[in-house]
């Protein structure tokens, strides 16, 4: 994967001082349109790429599938891409035509990986599209991802820090099971952790408490770290100002963390 990975989830359209304010923070990987590629590349940042053709449906639609096909030919040859933003918390029943889209985009563009996120063990059987208790439902889950997707990295989400002080209960189960996953599969993984509030039941997290978020990851092996969110609509705390953009005390803690994780 290169330099160890960081990024963030949901952040604000990327422009220049967008891009300035994450490169001085030590984020790395950036979410951007096509058109958004070369304000990356000028702060040296690398690209996830999101478009509205990575989608499985693209492969079914001749008309659909020239237009990815077009798209490939020309971001994959551009400096700062780095990876297709492909979904969020599949349900297995969705692997079969991930897999699909995986494979094209490897035999069309094999430098740049297809990401994909993971629901966290906390999912239920339904969003999960496997059957048993905890364990047994998120590892077979694991199990057809690896076998059916062959993801080039396995990225999960699991938030942590509830309100009123108090802990969840899985997040040593998730991190263990996504780190002999990854293992056993031979490929890199990367954590989402909290960074903000966006109900009731979850607390906005402060520096130290990210910190052992990152750390704990790193212990586990992960290779890349992700923060929900860098800054949206209806969520608390955050990294950024939704409307100002100004960085707020999470970010300056993350400043020297990011860079730690990267070290």
């Amino acid at each position: 994967i290169g330099t160890p990975i960081v990024t963030y989830w949901a952040g604000p359209p990327m422009t220049d001082a967008v891009a300035q304010q994450m490169a001085e923070g030590g984020w790395n990987v950036v979410w951007c349109t096509e058109k958004d590629l070369d304000v990356a590349q000028r702060h040296g940042l690398r690209a996830q790429l999101h478009d509205g053709l990575l989608n499985p449906a693209s492969l079914d639609d001749p008309a659909r599938r020239a237009e990815l096909d077009a798209l490939i030919e020309r971001v994959k040859d551009h400096p700062a891409l780095y990876s297709y933003f492909i979904t969020d918390e599949p349900n297995a029943s969705a692997f079969p035509a991930l897999g699909r889209l995986v494979a094209y985009l490897r035999e069309r563009d094999p430098a740049h990986l297809a990401y994909i996120n993971l629901f966290p063990t906390y999912a239920t059987n339904e969003q999960l599209g496997t059957k048993g208790d905890t364990v047994t439902a998120y590892a077979e889950h694991l199990r057809q991802y690896i076998e059916i997707v062959k993801p080039a990295l396995v990225s999960y989400d699991h938030y942590h820090f509830l309100a009123g002080g108090g802990d969840g209960d899985q997040y040593f189960l998730n991190l263990g099971m996504i780190r002999q996953c990854a293992m056993d599969a031979g490929v890199p993984f990367l954590n989402i952790v909290q960074a903000c509030s966006w109900s009731p039941g979850m607390r906005v997290p402060n520096g130290d408490e990210v910190r052992w978020l990152v750390y704990t990851s790193l212990a586990y092996g992960a290779q890349g770290i992700s923060y929900y969110v860098y800054s949206h609509p209806g969520h608390r705390g955050a990294i950024a100002e939704l409307d100002s953009g100004k960085p707020t005390a999470l970010y300056y803690a993350l400043r020297r963390i990011n860079r730690e994780f990267v070290a």
